[in-house]
């Protein structure tokens, strides 16, 4: 019915510490951390500290002088400003002067009221008033503010925001020099606070808060400090938000760079110096050297050959003798060639370069005398000798020259030189002055919190109802609204007559009417403005649903974390108040303390310290009955044995005691699976009969809780073999295993083409069409959510036929695999429960447990005593199951808190004087427990009272239900002490034959003690009060604030 795409609010997100932190603020986890408790659909819209009334002369815009005075917060607390709409003569309606206005800032408790006009018509009282603290996701700007202050010798960078995070990390590093400014190195140590950690080359450092003024808000600080002579340049950071897990950067997407004070420049001194320098010292000699002179000498040399020599040509012929070929041998001309002539100059030609060259020619020679052609022999002419003179031959002739050459020495010589020193400035100490101060925007993205208001009055003898809703919100918004016919279903939504619409108001898409609210600035003293609608229904329809929308086509919705706003009317419903608790006992501390004394006078018990209560008279109030669900199978069912059924119950025998197999830190084990492997037959016989181990898939996040790729089971606590082998080892001790199924959202492995993270891969390659369309983060393209979101990973859709069949076969797959007998099913706010009774009728398990989580009703910081709507949730979702899971019982667990904390035991009985969790309505569906990796372990996100451990277990040890007992509680060694008395209350119970259905009989609740019998077999007592059996009750077990009785004679099971 509404078409637009909104954002739906939701409770905070966690990142950090673990992946699944957004769905697990709520009020009780306030209180565990010391802030005041809120809870939306509980609390006033005026709430807080009280503070002291303001008289003021003037109120508002256009309003007229007034006189403001101060009242108690009453039962008119939901309302804030009241005034009269009338209509002019063109039909537009004007408000008139207010006559109410209540204080609207949460910080207030006080109501002030303005007597200005009155209105007309007959008055009306007060119906029903109501306030609402929902969450959205936005981005918000925060001021950030960076000062560097020095004395001269040192220097502090304080760094500040107002930033609401409850885990801000300054993520930083350091330049060591201008010329390198944009570098990131680790900082030393001596510059590191203390709260710092080094991490990839820079360091984190943890902001802590600054409580603020009164009327201001706390701020987040860290502080540098440093010496300036260590001349470091500059700091870079950015700021890290580890629960949310985001970066936030500088206006210009940037990191934040902050120099940091330097010392003076150095003084620079001129001196004086000798030193001894090397040097080199020429010089000249004379050498001698050859050179060929331009004369030559003409030697005889037999034979006429010329040789050439190294030198040159020593010799050539100046005549030659033509030599027959037939008369002249070889021989002969070699020896012609090679006869020396006539005393030769010397030359400088080496043996082995005339060696070579004789070579030669012979080698000529020969080769041209085999390649001649034969002659013809001749007769020899003898031809008559003639005295003929040597041959001869020219040699060149060398000389002998001298010349001049440089050469140095090196020699060394005294120099002197001036030199300038820097010498550093002696740094003085003086007072304390800024280098930088200056402020910045920075924007993050958070979970905001709303206020929305509702009040309902009638006419005191019926007839007209005005319904006034108010909203503190920073834009301007419409409402958003329709009506619930009589006898109409409750989910339908119809248009309101056209007289009950206020003027302005539209219809939108025929199912609904969108009325424009007054927007009312600055209030008082609350600084929030308020946007305010009146609505004059006439004869009331059975109730008015409504959401807020942005107005102008933005695109922001408010609504009650997931669902509608529901406002009932006169004739459908009466909500009693609930009492004020003050230091004298209340109606229902008198009415329960009355109720377990009759109870026990019925059964004989000597309890010796019976409070005498002086009769009050006072009207009981007229309580809405509740329709508790009928248990489907009857005990003997549970207990006798019958034949074989098809469809196991899911709840097991009724018998189970159940161990949490691990906490928030056992996946930093790495062998966890081996670790419980080990521990089997301990823990069988320490009387557990089923133990819920971690989520064993692949997983964005260690510790399971961000699953990715369903069918691949290596995980951080083990291997699939692993896995199997620790499993195996339980079932041969006799102890059921539970895995832990995150069915509500999923990890994506891949991006779209717009950069969102809704592509998934693996076995179970789902698109957006797995993912619901009114998730705000990614962009899904399934149905719209039937739950409530978690932002820090895709909600599956289970509505798609395909997601439901292919999380059946993966759910089936496990058990026959792996070997898993049931489920631990995560965060199932998230869908609806029909869903999970598909995926019980599926697997079969012989017992199912869900983590349906809200938060309890609170009136300003103090716990409700009556929480039945509470509980009636988690019973909404058990009936939508069809019964074939059970829940864990929150409620019990927050009940315990306010009891142990505040010294109330008379909150452990209901107005019928049964248990008031879950217990108390469908024991054989509550799964009960003090403790567990959320609340407890490293987390600590709702941790039970210290001290009051033992006290909490005495409880749910000894009553209906299936207990749980958390991991560390029984074998981590820190909490060596509860090891021995929680394994004695598993005796006693199995012994006393204690079950899921077992009767309770409340025989002792008030201020400082509670006592009970179960099952006529046992009797157990908590809280420092004095208690005493009589002698027909044997002690079994008793320490600090407990005991625990038998009846004598009654028989022992096993």
């Amino acid at each position: 019915m509404r078409g637009s795409v909104r954002t739906r609010a939701s409770e905070p997100s966690a990142l950090g510490g673990r992946a699944r932190s957004p769905h697990r603020t709520s009020a009780q986890w306030d209180r565990a951390r010391g802030a005041s408790g809120r809870n939306a659909g509980t609390s006033a819209l005026s709430r807080g500290t009280t503070r002291e009334p303001i008289e003021r002369e003037s109120f508002g815009r256009g309003m007229s002088s007034a006189r403001a005075r101060s009242s108690s917060v009453g039962a008119r607390s939901g309302a804030c400003v009241r005034g009269r709409t009338t209509r002019d003569a063109s039909g537009i309606r004007h408000r008139r002067a207010a006559t109410r206005t209540g204080a609207v800032n949460q910080e207030r408790r006080g109501e002030v009221t303005i007597d200005l006009e009155p209105r007309d018509g007959p008055a009306k009282e007060q119906f029903y008033s109501e306030s609402f603290t929902v969450t959205q996701r936005m981005r918000v700007d925060n001021e950030l503010s960076i000062r560097v202050e020095t004395n001269g010798v040192r220097y502090k960078v304080t760094i500040m925001t107002e930033m609401e995070s409850s885990n801000l990390l300054l993520h930083w590093g350091i330049a060591e020099s201008k010329d390198r400014w944009d570098e990131w190195k680790c900082p030393p140590e001596r510059l590191r606070p203390k709260s710092t950690q080094e991490t990839v080359g820079v360091c984190q450092t943890r902001f802590s808060t600054l409580p603020a003024d009164r009327f201001a808000k706390d701020k987040l600080v860290t502080v540098i400090e440093g010496e300036v002579k260590d001349e470091i340049y500059a700091i870079n950071f950015v700021l890290y938000d580890k629960k949310l897990d985001q970066w936030l950067h500088d206006s210009q997407g940037g990191f934040w760079h902050v120099t940091l004070p330097q010392p003076p420049e150095p003084e620079i001194i001129k001196r004086t110096i000798t030193l001894l320098e090397d040097f080199e010292e020429p010089y000249e000699v004379e050498e001698e050297y050859e050179v060929e002179d331009d004369e030559e000498e003409t030697l005889e040399v037999s034979g006429g050959a010329s040789v050439a020599t190294a030198q040159g040509e020593v010799s050539a012929p100046i005549e030659e003798t033509a030599v027959s070929r037939s008369t002249t041998s070889n021989d002969d001309a070699w020896r012609r060639l090679m006869t020396p002539p006539v005393e030769p100059k010397p030359f400088n030609a080496n043996k082995d370069a005339l060696d070579a060259i004789a070579n030669d020619l012979l080698g000529k020679i020969k080769k041209h005398t085999k390649s001649s052609a034969p002659v013809e022999e001749r007769p020899e002419v003898q031809e008559p000798k003639v005295d003929e003179p040597p041959p001869k031959r020219k040699l060149k002739k060398m000389k002998t020259l001298k010349r001049k050459v440089t050469k140095s020495v090196t020699k060394r010589k005294e120099v002197t030189r001036e030199v300038e020193e820097k010498v550093p400035v002696q740094l003085v100490e003086g007072s304390w002055i800024f280098t930088i101060d200056r402020k910045e925007n920075v924007q993050n993205e958070r979970e905001c919190q709303f206020t929305i208001g509702a009040l309902v009055e009638k006419d005191r003898k019926g007839g007209g109802v005005r319904m006034r809703v108010e909203a503190e919100v920073p834009w301007e918004a419409v409402l958003h609204w329709g009506i619930v016919p009589r006898g109409a279903r409750n989910d339908m939504w119809s248009l309101p007559p056209e007289e009950w619409r206020p003027q302005g108001t539209v219809v939108y898409k025929d199912k609904a009417c969108e009325t424009p609210m007054c927007k009312f600035d600055a209030p008082l003293m609350t600084t929030k403005p308020i946007s305010f609608v009146e609505l004059e229904l006439g004869n009331a329809p059975t109730q008015v649903r409504f959401v807020l929308k942005e107005q102008g086509g933005g695109n922001r919705w408010v609504d009650l974390n997931g669902a509608d706003f529901i406002i009932p009317m006169p004739e459908a419903f009466y909500d009693p108040p609930t009492p004020t608790l003050d230091r004298s006992p209340t109606m229902e501390e008198i009415v329960v303390a009355e109720a377990a004394a009759a109870r026990a006078a019925e059964m004989n018990l000597d309890t010796l310290t019976e409070i005498e209560i002086e009769p009050v008279a006072f009207e009981t109030p007229v309580q809405t009955p509740v329709q508790t669900p009928e248990e489907k199978i009857s005990i003997e069912e549970d207990f006798v044995a019958a034949p074989a059924r098809p469809q196991k119950s899911a709840v097991g025998n009724g018998r189970e005691i159940l161990l949490q197999g691990f906490n928030w830190e056992s996946c930093k084990n790495g062998a966890w699976y081996q670790n419980v492997e080990r521990l089997a037959p301990t823990i069988a016989q320490l009387g557990f009969s089923v133990i819920w181990l971690p989520p064993p898939t692949d997983s964005v996040s260690q510790e399971g809780y961000m699953p990715r790729d369903y069918y691949c089971l290596e995980s951080r606590y083990g291997t699939k073999d692993e896995l199997k082998a620790c499993i195996n080892a339980l079932h041969e001790n006799g102890v059921l295993v539970l895995g832990d199924a995150v069915l509500n959202h999923r990890c994506a492995h891949f991006q779209d083409d717009k950069g969102i993270w809704n592509r998934f891969g693996g076995k179970l390659a789902w698109d957006a069409r797995a993912i619901v369309s009114d998730d705000p983060n990614f962009h899904g393209q399934g149905h719209r959510s039937d739950g409530d979101f978690f932002h820090a990973a895709p909600n599956v859709d289970h509505s798609q036929a395909f997601v439901k069949a292919d999380l059946e076969d993966w759910m089936s797959w496990l058990m026959r695999e792996v070997g898993y007998d049931g489920w631990r099913l995560d965060y199932v706010r998230g869908f609806w429960g029909g869903h999970v009774k598909d995926y019980m009728e599926a697997t079969n398990p012989q017992f199912a447990v869900g983590e349906y989580w809200d938060a309890l009703s609170y009136k300003y910081d103090n716990p409700e005593y009556n929480q039945d709507a509470h509980r009636q949730r988690i019973v909404n979702w058990l009936n939508a199951t069809g019964g074939n899971a059970s829940a864990f019982d929150v409620t019990t667990k927050g009940i315990l808190h306010a009891v142990f904390e505040r010294q109330e035991y008379w909150r452990l009985s209901d107005p019928q004087g049964k248990p008031p969790g879950v217990m108390g309505w469908w024991p054989s569906r509550s799964v009960t427990f003090i403790e567990n990796h959320d609340t407890g372990s490293t987390q600590g996100h709702w941790r039970f009272p210290r001290g009051k451990e033992l006290q909490g277990y005495c409880y749910i040890l000894t009553h209906p239900g299936t207990p749980t007992v958390f991991w560390d509680h029984m074998f981590d060694n820190d909490w060596g002490h509860l090891h021995k008395p929680i394994e004695d209350m598993i005796r006693i119970r199995r012994q006393s034959g204690i079950h899921c259905r077992s009767e309770v009989k409340i025989v002792k609740c008030e201020q400082t003690m509670y006592a009970a019998v179960i099952d006529n077999n046992l009797l157990m007592k908590i809280g420092p009060g004095h208690f005493s059996a009589d002698g027909n009750w044997e002690l079994q077990l008793s320490g600090q604030d407990f005991a625990i009785w038998r009846k004598k004679g009654a028989a022992s099971t096993r």
